[in-house]
């Protein structure tokens, strides 16, 4: 490309920007928000509808991505005022959220700590809300974000770093906000079906996320493989095309899918026909109970013997998933759940 060449093309550019920055003015001014439409967010073991991500779609130039729109409103110094109008109507759509599922909605760390969205906040209990921290973002103050994070704990909401695993931020941004969920980057998903190295990151970041006592969110799952390979990995949650694309109404995940899946679990070799039933019996068992049980059934090499809490912890299909994903924070706002691969409903 010629310099003139490259000259006229930093020119349109420039001009196409400039454009941009004055229709995100004159939205703001007419404070007009742009329409949100909804992606579900799954139970990936059940393939089942725990919640939904808003997402800002802006009709006066359906080309420009929601990303460049937030962009030009950061130049003109009024991405605050932006995102106020979009969780503005996001929170107002709580009403329609089906039972027992929840609401996540982007927000950069230093538009959390903003007057406009500050306002927004203190104006009624954040039940049932998640606030997703874009992690490319930088955060140049931790004190400030963690005190706004605290307050939104307060009212009722939820934290989420987005992106995890790509962008600027580090381990060190997780570990210091503690978030309540954790949302994998699509680049890791994608294909990871195919690549040793990514299944071990997500895996990494799996144990990472149970030992803080957060929820792992697999983004931008768009095949049947990779969505098995999560589900192997014990992912709990993710969103997708192929679970269900952004749309104005909050809907369910197809029953076809379903079926797909579930075809395509079974299709898989498992360890299953390895796998023998134990006997067990409570520890508080008489002698003689037990030896009636050893002569009754000559197989048997030995008895487990349970404790109350055991024999109820395992009087259940799922119980020792449901502790190893299950977290504190969270259990309030997701349902609780069935590790069985193939049992969907």
């Amino acid at each position: 490309m010629s310099s003139s060449d490259r000259a006229n093309t930093q020119s349109l550019g420039a001009r196409v920007e400039s454009e941009l920055e004055r229709e995100v003015d004159a939205l703001i001014h007419s404070a007009q928000a742009p329409t949100v439409v909804f992606q579900p967010i799954a139970h990936l073991p059940q393939l089942r509808v725990v919640g939904y991500e808003a997402l800002s779609r802006f009709s006066a130039q359906p080309r420009v991505s929601p990303d460049q729109w937030f962009a030009a409103a950061a130049r003109i110094g009024r991405e605050a005022d932006l995102s106020a109008l979009v969780l503005e109507k996001a929170l107002s759509t709580r009403a329609s959220l089906p039972r027992r599922t929840f609401l996540t909605v982007n927000i950069s760390p230093e538009v959390l700590l903003s007057n406009a969205i500050q306002k927004l906040l203190e104006v009624g209990p954040l039940d049932r809300m998640v606030f997703e921290l874009t992690e490319h973002a930088i955060v140049t103050d931790y004190d400030q974000v963690a005190a706004a994070i605290a307050r939104v704990r307060e009212l009722g909401g939820f934290v989420a770093v987005d992106d995890a695993g790509a962008g600027y931020a580090s381990m060190h941004h997780i570990l210091t906000l503690h978030p309540d969920f954790v949302k994998l980057d699509g680049s890791l998903v994608a294909d990871l079906h195919r690549d040793p190295a990514k299944s071990a990151l997500v895996e990494m970041f799996g144990e990472f996320t149970s030992r803080i006592d957060a929820w792992l969110i697999a983004e931008g799952i768009e095949s049947s493989d990779d969505l098995h390979r999560l589900r192997q990995l014990g992912v709990p949650l993710g969103q997708g095309y192929l679970l269900g694309r952004p749309a104005e109404a909050m809907t369910g995940i197809d029953p076809l899918l379903k079926t797909r899946t579930r075809d395509l679990c079974e299709s898989r070799e498992t360890v299953a026909p390895f796998i023998e039933a134990g006997q067990t019996a409570s520890a508080d068992s008489d002698d003689a109970v037990l030896r009636t049980i050893f002569d009754a059934n000559p197989e048997v090499a030995a008895i487990a013997l349970l404790d109350a809490s055991e024999a109820r912890s395992t009087s259940r299909p799922g119980a020792v998933s449901e502790m190893s994903l299950g977290t504190t924070q969270c259990a309030s706002i997701v349902p609780p759940i069935d590790e069985k691969c193939c049992d969907v409903p």
